[in-house]
């Protein structure tokens, strides 16, 4: 088996990692705690207990020893029997419950506590046997408590009382303390506390630790929401600014380092879109000008009489010249304005260019596959798909095209039946102003500018575009255009 089928599920969103980390982090500061407070809570309650057996055997020893040697028997078993609870028992014995040398120096303490309430002097006994680790049942329990409960609850119980003791004896528990007190006439009186079963995880606690738990996941939701939102708002404006848009300036707010990456990022933003639109005036501006010197070398050219084939080279020239300018143009043209962005249906968007193109008498069909739709600027979108089916019309003979939602993106995909195109100038074809002219005519294949413009249009919302040589001839074109990221 592989690691990977062990991995515990982790949110992916930096706000469910936050609230994720504080819970697990708070639940197990709860469950040390509370079996910390548990722990102690049960000692101190087994430490009173057992003072209160200390109490209730030093009265049983003072009124026993009141009594004599030669006391009642009837009246003996009847102060035995109201001595005796559901947790504690007491019986009179010719012997010590508690051997003496079980009676360990840790178990002083207790002695000690008997004997100043017995107010004795040293010569009577006291032998006590604390089960102090029975209590969390964290380990088994002695074997000499077990056989020592097994001789009380048996048949080593004997002497005064003991069959009336024995008759109202508890049924097996944990034996918490057991302590053997001698008296006058060479008799013990023996006695038992049975500790109760530990109850670590009451519902009040599971309750109390829910209850906690809620309060800490809505409180910490809470903060986690508002101190993450700024950086929600940062990833949405940054994909839009990739897919081309303009989205306003984002205001800072939240922690100081949050503040100060919006900041940075309004600053990037605006230094970004001056430097484009710098860029875009200054080739339109170069375009426009050459308009006049073009038009000026035209009529020159006009006034040659003497040598027409010259005059026609001439005006071939000034053509080409100006079918570049225009094209550079509209280049800067959709630099600057690319249009707003809004949901569009590009299943939608292919069906109407193919219309539009069968409408002009060009064999162009579109293989419908269900709406794809995303956020994105309508009229570019629909320039570049118009232009790809142009060319592969102009090249291949007739496109095909298809569109397709998947599980990110959209892909919309345009063939032919042409010669296709060398793997080697599968890049350099989409560079401005490039035209192959191996494989693609000069008259008909424009300045070389369709193609930089389509992939422009489709990098400014996210996208790409690839090329694919289909067997045994024509090209595939498989255009990429990511749908928005959602968050998670």
């Amino acid at each position: 088996m592989t690691a990977s089928r062990f991995r515990l599920p982790w949110p992916r969103s930096l706000a469910a990692q936050l609230i994720a980390s504080l819970l697990v982090a708070i639940t197990v500061a709860q469950v040390v705690s509370f079996v910390v407070f548990t722990s102690e809570r049960r000692e101190d309650i087994a430490n009173a207990r057992r003072e209160q057996v200390m109490q209730r055997a030093a009265s049983l020893v003072q009124m026993l020893d009141r009594l004599g040697a030669q006391r009642d028997a009837a009246l003996t078993e009847t102060i035995l029997t109201a001595a005796t609870s559901t947790r504690v028992r007491f019986w009179i014995a010719p012997t010590n419950a508690v051997p003496a040398d079980r009676a360990e120096v840790v178990d002083n303490d207790y002695v000690r506590s008997l004997s100043d309430r017995l107010g004795d002097d040293d010569r009577r006994r006291i032998l006590i046997m604390v089960a102090d680790h029975d209590d969390h049942r964290l380990l088994s329990m002695p074997r000499f408590i077990h056989r020592l409960h097994r001789k009380w609850h048996g048949e080593g119980a004997k002497g005064a009382g003991a069959s009336a003791a024995n008759a109202g004896a508890p049924p097996h528990r944990s034996v918490g303390l057991a302590l053997s007190v001698s008296l006058g006439g060479g008799e013990w009186l023996n006695g038992e506390w049975a500790a109760p079963p530990p109850r670590v995880w009451g519902i009040r606690a599971l309750i109390a630790m829910a209850l906690m738990v809620l309060a800490v996941s809505a409180v910490s939701f809470l903060i986690v929401r508002r101190l993450t939102r700024p950086l929600r708002e940062l990833a949405a404006a940054a994909d839009a600014l990739g897919r081309g848009d303009v989205p306003p300036p984002l205001t800072p707010r939240g922690p100081g380092e949050i503040r100060r990456t919006t900041a940075a990022f309004n600053t990037m933003q605006e230094r970004l879109h001056r430097f484009v639109a710098d860029r875009t005036r200054m080739l339109a501006a170069i375009s426009h000008d050459l308009r006049t010197p073009l038009t000026s070398l035209r009529l020159r050219a006009e006034f040659i009489t003497d040598d027409a084939e010259n005059k026609q080279k001439i005006l071939n020239i000034l053509d080409e010249m100006e079918r570049i300018t225009e094209a550079t143009l509209a280049f800067a043209r959709d630099e600057q304005a690319g249009g707003q962005s809004e949901a569009t249906d590009i299943a939608a968007l292919c069906g109407d260019v193919a219309q539009e193109l069968g409408d002009m008498g060009l064999d162009v069909t579109f293989t419908p596959a269900g709406p794809a739709v995303m956020i994105c600027q309508p009229t570019a979108i629909k320039r570049a798909i118009r232009n790809l089916a142009q060319n592969a019309v102009h090249y291949g003979g007739r496109a095909r095209l298809t569109a397709r939602l998947g599980d990110s993106e959209i892909l919309v995909t345009v063939e032919d039946d042409g010669p296709g195109i060398p793997e080697a100038d599968h890049d350099s074809v989409f560079e401005p102003f490039t035209r192959l002219e191996t494989s693609r005519s000069h008259e008909t294949g424009g300045v070389g500018l369709g193609l930089a413009i389509t992939r422009n249009i489709v990098r400014a919302h996210g996208g790409d575009i690839r090329l694919e040589n289909l067997t045994p001839r024509g090209l595939r074109v498989t255009v990429s255009l990511p749908l928005p990221n959602d968050g998670d």
